[in-house]
């Protein structure tokens, strides 16, 4: 709710480096749920998830962000004489976590936007469907077709499919692949 990021009493217990995971433990390790392992291994959902670590790096667990809290929250835990141990090493972990997150997320920024279909070049069909495929780096959360939105087919986390439809005569498709934002 608002913006913020809200964590339950188990995530306290179980994170920030305290009894957890290390910093640059694989991102889908350890689900042992084969809903979830379905979830993460369908494409589309699969880049979802990393769109949202994405946002996640670029927020809360920005060092600007996430540092100036853990320490307000110190702060007043020690203003008000409530023991407590300096958040050091949380802050540590949250930016080793974020440096290996954006490592990842990195990792997926290629292949370049590109169609594939025909090699990308221009081509002449007399069918009224045309499916044209092409590869994507995870930043591109949509694509364009004209300036429209098109309704897209992740096959991989970076191959997609969408199909348009010509008109008799030449025809200029225009694809742009677009950010979360819209860009």
């Amino acid at each position: 709710p608002g913006g913020k990021v809200h964590m339950a009493l188990w995530d306290l217990d179980f994170s920030f480096g305290a009894d957890s995971r290390a910093f640059d433990a694989t991102l889908l390790s350890e689900i042992n749920d084969p809903t979830l392992n379905n979830f993460y291994a369908h494409p589309e959902f699969g880049r979802l998830f990393h769109h949202i670590l994405r946002q996640a790096v670029d927020g809360p667990m920005d060092p600007a962000r996430f540092d100036t809290l853990a320490d307000d929250h110190y702060a007043v835990l020690l203003a008000n004489s409530v023991p407590a141990t300096a958040p050091t090493d949380m802050k540590t972990w949250v930016a080793n976590r974020r440096a290996y997150i954006s490592g990842q997320i990195a990792s997926m920024s290629s292949p370049a936007f590109a169609i594939t279909t025909n090699g990308g070049a221009n081509f002449s069909t007399s069918s009224s469907s045309v499916t044209l495929a092409g590869t994507s780096p995870i930043e591109v959360a949509g694509i364009l077709v004209n300036g429209q939105p098109a309704d897209l087919t992740w096959s991989a986390t970076n191959a997609w499919s969408l199909v348009v439809y010509p008109v008799s005569g030449a025809n200029l498709i225009t694809l742009t692949g677009v950010d979360r934002f819209g860009n």
